[in-house]
């Protein structure tokens, strides 16, 4: 490879790395060995080239599937003079990197989502790559539209698509692909851009997120989080529920005047069932200048309008305490602190549960999704030593 760049990565259990990107024409993987030397038994020498049938692509996400295949997702321009960018999904075997055949021509589909009539309206590109064990992927990603007639650049909307493991549309999620208006059109127009990779998140129980920024016009926008469930459907339990807003939540810092101000999501992650999200926001200029800066930018989302409570208990065997010792009713995705205390000439053996860390002498638990224990042991200090190895 003598030029392109990299927009994805994913470690395979076995620690070598796959990187995603393009060489300024075709879609590329590559494959490192752990100590970041080309791993030569992948694909062509440690590279893995989209179909050359495809006169332009480019890799934007990479996953490992929980039986070994490797996962990515981008876009692809066809040799038809009428088609535009169209979503891209490829599966691969982990080892060799060739292409798996069971997934489609070559491993891969090209799957147009075609939310708009025209050409340039017509355009859609998977952003990120879920697998789910039983072998089916949901691939995020965003579309131009029909919205926004006055400019197709602005038309644009975050897509869910979902893909049976041999690499069909899912009839059972909406007949495979879902586009999401989440703008009042009838109020004000805008454009909803997702974020790539690592802005994106599937929960346990199947439901999914997607983030990014939501613009009021090319200058202006807000941190945006959208919940679905696993069929697609909007999860009515997160968000205002605004009409034309529905299972939607924007964060706007308002640090600079409205007209200038442009709030973006890059990450998201999920805390428990809460929301965190990091990105930039606008922030007043520095110095002398006239146009707003940029800066780092977090914020929490609340899980929505589940009220469900969990025990959280403690248990230590003696020679030392929790604190609090008895036990607690949590609302769901808090955090839990218990004050560990040894007694004296004992420190702690072990401490765990509730998926936690020990922090100097708090115990900091995950955030709480069920039922669970903390327990600590504690032991005798060693017998202090002399500089010489000799005891006191």
């Amino acid at each position: 490879m003598s030029a392109g760049w990299f927009n994805a990565m994913a470690v395979q259990g076995d620690g070598r790395i796959v990187l995603g990107g393009t060489d300024k024409t075709y879609g590329i993987l590559m494959r490192l060995l752990p100590d970041g030397s080309t791993d030569t038994t992948f694909g062509n020498a440690g590279t893995v080239l989209v179909d050359e049938d495809y006169v332009n692509s480019l890799i934007f996400a990479v996953a490992q599937t929980s039986d070994g295949h490797l996962l990515a997702t981008g876009f692809a321009l066809t040799t038809d003079p009428q088609s535009t960018s169209n979503t891209l999904v490829m599966r691969l075997d982990a080892t060799s990197g060739m292409p798996d055949l069971s997934f489609g021509p070559n491993g891969i589909r090209v799957i147009g989502v075609d939310a708009g009539s025209t050409y340039y309206r017509r355009r859609d590109g998977g952003y990120a790559v879920h697998p789910y064990p039983d072998g089916s992927v949901l691939v995020l990603g965003v579309a131009t539209t029909d919205y926004s007639p006055g400019d197709a650049a602005f038309s644009q909307r975050p897509f869910a698509m979902k893909l049976l493991a041999n690499g069909d549309l899912d009839p059972e999620f909406g007949g495979g692909i879902r586009v999401y208006n989440p703008c009042p059109v009838f109020l004000f127009d805008c454009d909803v851009t997702p974020g790539l990779g690592g802005s994106s998140f599937v929960l346990e129980d199947g439901r999914f997120v997607i983030t990014g920024v939501y613009r009021y016009t090319k200058e202006t926008g807000d941190f945006f989080a959208m919940r679905l469930l696993p069929d697609g459907d909007l999860d009515a339990s997160f968000g205002s529920q605004m009409i034309g807003q529905e299972s939607i939540a924007l964060v706007d810092f308002a640090l600079v005047d409205p007209e200038k101000s442009l709030d973006n999501v890059n990450a998201a992650v999920a805390d428990g069932e809460r929301i965190l999200l990091a990105g930039y926001a606008s922030t007043p200029p520095l110095g002398n200048g006239t146009a707003p800066d940029l800066d780092f930018a977090v914020a929490r989302l609340d899980h929505g309008l589940d009220q469900t409570f969990f025990d959280v208990t403690s248990e230590s065997g003696g020679n030392g305490t929790l604190s609090p010792a008895l036990h607690q009713n949590v609302t769901h995705s808090d955090h839990v602190e218990f004050d560990v205390t040894p007694a004296p000439g004992y420190q702690v053996d072990t401490i765990e549960g509730c998926g936690g860390a020990l922090y100097g002498t708090v115990y900091t638990t995950g955030a709480i999704v069920a039922d669970c224990v903390v327990t600590a042991t504690f032991v005798l200090k060693p017998d202090a030593l002399f500089a010489d190895g000799f005891e006191p």
